[in-house]
């Protein structure tokens, strides 16, 4: 039986590996336009406390949809994941402190 996720889509589904046992390249960042560039940093509910939150990184942008990955987690992609900008929360860094927020790393 395979896993997914309410929404349909596959937990251990890894964007990267995809391509690269489809033999297929993505399309290039040029095609889609968000504002987020990779690298930026944002704050992001943390999936296990939605009143807490921390620091996730831009890893990859695709229109709407980002991949971010947490502060913490150096090279390790095993928990990136995706993040859509139309329907998700987030804040720009400083954004906890300023509201009296609490940051706790996910698990």
């Amino acid at each position: 039986m395979e896993s997914t996720i309410k929404d349909g889509t596959d937990p251990d589904f890894v964007w990267q590996d995809y391509l690269e046992d489809t033999n297929s390249v993505s399309a290039p960042p040029t095609a889609f336009s968000s504002g987020f560039k990779v690298g930026m940093k944002l704050e992001v509910p943390n999936p296990e406390d939605s009143a807490m939150y921390w620091p996730a990184s831009v890893i990859m942008t695709c229109g709407d949809l980002l991949t971010l990955r947490y502060l913490g987690y150096g090279d390790d992609r095993s928990a990136d994941f995706w993040f859509n900008i139309k329907t998700g929360e987030f804040h720009p860094i400083g954004w906890c402190a300023f509201n009296s927020k609490k940051l706790k790393p996910p698990a």
